[in-house]
């Protein structure tokens, strides 16, 4: 398979599916949101990524979510695309939100 019909197959033929069975996991489950911004060095734009950390059996799980290309962002617009990014989500059920990585 060529790099494009791979890249395409795994972002609009495998991702929507790991998505869904991801906020299915945490739809009854109450959920940290962990969130990193970085500089996305090839596209020369801030780079939001978005994790979550939920108790899967007797273990905590973390799985990243997905990521968002800002551009230049205030604390305002990190907040809108974090509401944006989490609309499949139940947001009732989050318990934290915090910076991805830090101590």
């Amino acid at each position: 398979m060529a790099d494009d019909k791979s890249r395409y197959v795994a972002s609009y033929g495998l991702a929507p599916h790991f998505i869904k069975q991801l906020a299915d996991s945490v739809r009854e489950n109450d959920y940290v949101l962990l969130f990193s911004e970085a500089l996305n060095k090839k596209a020369q734009q801030k780079q939001l990524d978005i994790h979550m950390h939920f108790w899967q059996g007797t273990e905590v799980a973390t799985h990243y979510y997905t990521s968002i290309l800002m551009g230049h962002a205030s604390a305002a617009d990190l907040i809108r695309h974090i509401d944006t990014a989490v609309v499949k989500l139940s947001k009732n059920r989050i318990v934290q939100i915090g910076m991805y990585g830090q101590t």
